[in-house]
């Protein structure tokens, strides 16, 4: 049995922690810690045929009431129609601000639940189960809800922090290879960004564990965010592939991955990088190298179109006033930020 790790994220506005273990008594035991007696769980599809029906059997053995709603979860369901589906159910449910959200999937479902806990009736609580690696390590985490809007990805959102997020290991054992390997690229980033010995543990196969793995990453996210909760000046360089890997998402309309997409995005700042002198071409090679032996980079995508990528990058957040916020490293684990005039480098 893994030991419960406890991660806590000191943010401004409803400090939470992150909890990692193996076993879902842990989970009851919190829900009675925070005084929850009654939950609304939204089961991603597949989470809920592999793990859904144990874990409201454990949550009927322990006399917590529940109510479930299961929804099967793709960028094209990560819309406000979706959105509006699950007030209505909440309304008809009779859901009172004194329940709980559970989102039970991957990060699509977290940013959905989120995102709806955020702005009804003006806010309730909710709580992040992530199921898939990706959503243990990223999106779980920092209070980012959105949805996605005329193709652009989580266009509509807001910051709402969960009531604390529990992260159980051995969900992971049900993951398909390509989505396990999603989580593996922001696993790779947060290294890249933040600590160059994590990134040649994980380079070597020296990790001790995923469980470490994991925790690692989480604290690296944790402390940027705990610095900057509404993304006002360094939690900008989590974004790193993402400025591109979210175009190409959009573009690809979601045949893409994230992961793919943000290791694209990744390779796409490295030869910024290279060709501003920063980074070397040596260590953007050993970093290609790691996300080719991953098998993240997709191939056949000359059906993807250059201007309409360009054009979503436009419509990014992180674009104000015409100047684009766009994070690249001048070496592993060490990043700058750039602001780019006029689309710079995206013509």
């Amino acid at each position: 049995m893994v030991l419960m790790k406890r991660v806590l994220v000191n943010s401004k506005e409803n400090p939470y922690y992150i909890y990692i273990n193996d076993n879902f008594e842990y989970f009851i035991k919190l829900l009675k810690e925070y005084k929850l007696n009654k939950v609304v769980i939204v089961f991603d599809y597949n989470a809920y045929k592999f793990h859904g029906k144990q874990f409201i059997k454990l949550l009927e053995e322990n006399e917590i009431l529940q109510e479930k709603y299961i929804l099967k979860s793709n960028e094209k369901n990560k819309n406000l129609n979706t959105v509006y589906d699950i007030y209505d159910f909440l309304y008809r449910a009779k859901v009172d601000r004194n329940a709980v959200l559970i989102a039970f999937g991957g990060g699509i479902i977290g940013d959905i639940v989120g995102f709806v806990a955020s702005s009804y009736k003006r806010g309730i609580r909710f709580i992040q189960v992530p199921t898939t690696l990706l959503a243990c390590i990223d999106s779980s985490i920092g209070g980012k809800v959105a949805v996605n809007f005329k193709d652009i990805k989580n266009l509509i959102g807001a910051f709402y922090n969960p009531l604390f997020v529990y992260e159980n290991v051995t969900l992971l054992n049900t993951l398909e290879k390509r989505e396990y390997n999603c989580g593996m690229v922001e696993i790779i980033k947060h290294a890249l960004l933040a600590d160059a010995e994590f990134f040649e543990q994980i380079e070597s196969g020296n990790c001790k564990s995923l469980e470490e793995m994991i925790r690692k990453s989480v604290e690296i996210k944790a402390e940027i965010v705990e610095i900057d909760e509404k993304e006002n000046g360094l939690r900008v360089i989590l974004n790193l592939g993402h400025t591109v890997g979210h175009a190409i998402e959009s573009v690809s309309k979601f045949r893409v991955s994230h992961g793919e997409a943000v290791a694209l995005g990744i390779l796409y700042s490295l030869k910024v990088s290279c060709e501003l002198n920063k980074m070397s071409k040596k260590n953007a090679k050993r970093i290609e190298k790691l996300f080719k032996e991953i098998g993240v980079l997709p191939k056949n995508l000359k059906d993807l179109s250059a201007r309409k990528i360009k054009k979503c990058i436009e419509q990014d957040k992180k674009m104000k006033d015409g100047i684009l916020q766009y994070v690249i490293l001048d070496d592993i684990g060490k990043y700058e930020i750039l602001h780019m005039d006029k689309m710079k480098y995206f013509s």
